[in-house]
């Protein structure tokens, strides 16, 4: 039932390349991220000397076991969970749920799959879809590229995707009615880091950051049930710009038993400043 990891999901993790110089900090940070995978226990890299001008460096890890099943029974109610952490050894990871309920006939059913470091660029791909027992729905696809590390440069996402609902709005009334709410949104930002100080592995970053979000209603409220309009068509603009100073101390036991784990640590200070545009 379990798949070994692949090669490369190991070597898409690591922040130096054959024929570089040798850095420590980058030794160091290619193990906490290869950690950060849920799908590996362990991971050690060592080094080797060879000759008087070379290194090699040794990348040695210990699988974690990466499925998880769970169900749930009750006198309405049957439901399953499968869990994936490392589909096939790629380091892929799924989030299957089914649940019925056997005295209204409905459905709840949730696909989520994620592909982490696409072609190594960091970039993670995202495809959500969920459906509840009231039909309820959220689907969407995203592409993001997270800070990762702090040597990381820069970072960026875009997300799209439509959400189905129904809510009241007037709690006040006897007999509430729902309102239908359908909308469709997308999401893209983009981030740059410059880094002003390298101190006993405590990075220090210069971020400023800039994000387009958009929302636009197919339906909604009635004027009578939402007379100030406030679920209207809009669009946000932000920026910010921020200090960021971030290391990571290697421990065990805080969030898993006897596993290494990486605790962050560090300050942040940042500005952001917003605009919204309301369009009916």
């Amino acid at each position: 039932l379990h798949v070994r990891s692949k090669e490369f999901v190991l070597y898409q993790s690591l922040l130096f390349k054959k024929g570089e110089r040798f850095d420590s900090v980058k030794i160091s940070e290619s193990e906490r991220l290869i950690r950060s995978n849920r799908s590996i226990r362990r991971v050690d890299i060592k080094g080797e000397l060879v000759g008087n001008d070379s290194v090699d460096l040794y990348v040695n890890s210990i699988d974690s076991w990466s499925m998880f099943v769970t169900g749930s029974l009750s006198s309405s109610k049957a439901g399953i969970r499968i869990r994936e952490r490392n589909f096939l050894g790629m380091g892929h990871v799924f989030d299957n749920r089914y649940r019925h309920n056997y005295q209204t006939g409905q459905s709840l059913y949730q696909f989520d799959y994620s592909v982490p470091n696409i072609a190594q660029t960091r970039v993670t791909g995202n495809v959500n879809y969920y459906k509840d027992e009231n039909e309820y729905y959220r689907k969407s696809v995203s592409f993001i590229r997270p800070f990762y590390s702090p040597l990381a440069h820069y970072a960026g996402g875009v997300a799209v995707g439509e959400v189905f609902f129904r809510d009241s709005l007037d709690f006040n009334k006897p007999v509430l009615v729902n309102n239908n709410f359908k909308y469709i949104y997308q999401d893209y930002w983009v981030a740059k880091a410059f880094k002003l100080n390298l101190n006993n592995n405590q990075i220090t970053n210069l971020i400023v950051s800039g994000r387009y979000y958009n929302r636009d209603y197919s339906e909604r409220p009635t004027i009578e049930n939402d007379p100030v309009n406030f679920f209207s068509n809009q669009t946000n603009y932000m920026v910010g710009v921020g200090i960021s100073t971030k290391q990571y101390i290697k421990t065990k036991n805080i969030y898993n038993f006897e596993i290494e784990e990486d605790i962050a640590t560090g300050k942040s200070f940042g500005l952001i400043g917003s605009k919204q545009r309301i369009r009916q």
